[in-house]
């Protein structure tokens, strides 16, 4: 099945055209559409509204319409549609349904359309940094083929025949049997090639209007913590990235989107950077499943601010208070390309989601720089976040588990190296443990986990990481099988021990995998044994208060 398009107010993006019904339905069971040149997308982001995007089930869109419960696509034809500049513009949009192709449109159906143009670049999104950016059209220096190279990483896109296949692929060497990744499905074009597996997306480079062209004499200027190397701090991390940029959130966004405060707060919004604050990042990704939590209570600022300008809400122990901790929206940033917007040097947001860049920025304010966030506890930035000053940290030991206080240093409050705290008689068994962090689990409190070791964030072969927080997200029963959910911050390193995602133990358990919404993504998100947790973690932090009802 296929559907027409037709905008009255046409943008750059070209959202007129003829779109095709994809097999599988979205993420609400809504029918999902593609433009037949595989530039836009049609689904939904929410049970009511569908948007029009360049990226399957992103939350950055250029188009979207609301629709009652009984609306279709098909009844309501007045749209909103981005037109740069922070203007969404009504336009009607009549979508029909089309019984057969016309002439025009059945190329972009043929596999081996030779006809259609290749883009003189292509950008590469990955959460790899050696893999993503921008790739520059060349010719095969073998067989005179089209192929990309991006220079920044020297690194090559290229097409590779194995036997009767034909596949896109990336690696060093141009023509190479040996690569990084390959497509699932090929395609003439690189940017109709599917790379799902590999979970990257390819995009033909479009010049686009800037968005958000900002006077800086109109904007706030936060001069008690301003953009030089002094809030840094590290004379290391000035070596390493030796050209910094400062700037604004709101320009941060890349190709085709726009940056906004908040989508869909979830504990994959935030990403690690360069900086050694997994401990922070673990934090807010345990807050993140409460997603009204940010809004309500840490943001007074509730929505972009057009001047930069920033109030957030923090818990001060030493004054036993909730403070008010105004920033700027300026962030350190690794020096650009030619064709892909600034990146943030530290934490990274998954999309388009400003909330995090800010969160860390506020806490770097606190604590006097960023590199005085390099190490930490989970429990002093849930303090700082929540309030909460009854913060338990349990440690393995032989036959049990034992448990320690963690308070609040009321004389250096911002040190988050520095806990202070109290042991206790509590001690509970193995077996026990579990069922206590299955109640901990049920009454919404936050919970974090770290592997003891001798080197900081040292990889193992089981692909987990010594020395490094982990947010404990979920845990689960069912009669003997005993499973936790876990988060890495850096959204990649998952586990490869059973129940991890490509373990037959899912197939061999479809019920359960069913009941815990179970997906295979290359996430940081995993599951683990009850068994292996305690074979390989020596240590658990919950904070006693459920954010559930915020």
């Amino acid at each position: 099945m296929h559907i027409k398009l037709n905008c009255n107010k046409e943008t750059t993006l070209k959202i007129s055209g003829t779109y095709k019904l994809l097999e599988k339905t979205g993420k609400y069971e809504e029918k999902v559409y593609c433009k037949l040149d595989n530039s836009l997308y049609i689904y939904k982001v929410n049970k009511t509204k569908y948007v029009i995007s360049t990226r399957l089930y992103s939350e950055s869109y250029r188009g979207y319409i609301t629709l009652k419960k009984s609306d279709t696509l098909f009844s309501k034809n007045i749209w909103k549609i981005y037109h740069g500049n922070d203007l969404w513009i009504k336009d009607k949009i009549l979508i029909t349904e089309l019984n057969e192709l016309a002439k025009s449109d059945i190329k972009y159906t043929v596999t081996e359309a030779n006809s259609q143009p290749f883009s003189d670049v292509v950008i590469v999104y990955s959460k790899y940094s050696n893999i993503d950016g921008a790739y520059e059209k060349i010719v095969h220096s073998c067989n005179g083929n089209i192929a990309y190279y991006n220079k920044e990483d020297n690194i090559f896109l290229y097409k590779l025949r194995h036997f009767f296949s034909r596949y896109w692929v990336i690696g060093e060497t141009l023509g190479s049997y040996y690569f990084y990744l390959k497509s699932d499905i090929f395609a003439e074009l690189p940017e109709n090639s599917s790379f799902k597996s590999s979970d990257i997306i390819i995009k033909p480079y479009v010049e686009l209007e800037i968005y958000n062209n900002i006077n800086e004499k109109d904007q706030f200027i936060d001069t008690d913590f301003d953009a030089n190397l002094f809030s840094i701090g590290s004379n290391e991390i000035v070596k390493n990235f030796k050209q910094i940029s400062w700037i604004r959130a709101s320009n941060l966004q890349p190709m085709f989107s726009k940056m906004v405060l908040f989508h869909d707060v979830e504990p994959n919004d935030i990403i690690q950077g360069c900086l050694g604050d997994c401990w922070l990042l673990c934090a807010l990704s345990s807050i993140a499943e409460f997603p009204n939590y940010y809004k309500t209570k840490i943001f007074k600022t509730k929505q972009i601010s057009k001047i930069g300008k920033y109030e957030i809400n923090l818990f001060d122990c030493s004054k036993n208070k909730w403070i008010t901790v105004t920033i700027d929206d300026r962030i350190p940033c690794m020096k650009r390309t030619i064709y892909t917007p600034a990146k943030p040097l530290f934490s990274q947001p998954h999309e388009n989601e400003m909330y995090i860049l800010l969160l860390e920025k506020a806490f770097a304010k606190l604590a006097g720089s960023y590199t005085k966030l390099d190490g930490g506890f989970p429990s002093l930035a849930w303090i700082v976040l929540t309030g909460c000053q009854n913060i338990e940290y349990w440690v393995k030991e032989k036959s049990y588990w034992g448990k320690s206080i963690i308070v609040g240093n009321k004389e250096e409050p911002w040190n988050f190296q520095k806990p202070m705290g109290y042991g206790t008689a509590d001690k509970s068994t193995h077996e026990n443990m579990f069922l206590y962090l299955k109640q901990c689990d049920t009454k919404n409190y936050l919970m974090s986990c770290a592997i003891h070791g001798d080197v900081m964030e040292k990889k193992r072969e089981d692909g987990l990481v010594e020395r490094h927080a982990y947010t404990l997200l979920q845990v689960y029963q069912k009669n003997n099988i005993k499973i936790l959910k876990i988060r890495n911050p850096w959204s990649t390193g998952e586990c490869n021990l059973d129940w991890s995602d490509n373990s037959l133990k899912w197939k061999e358990h479809p019920d359960i995998a069913q009941e815990v919404k179970f997906t295979s993504e290359n996430d940081g998100t995993f599951w683990i044994s009850w068994q292996n947790f305690l074979d390989i973690f020596d240590e658990v932090q919950i904070a006693c208060k459920s954010l559930i009802t915020v």
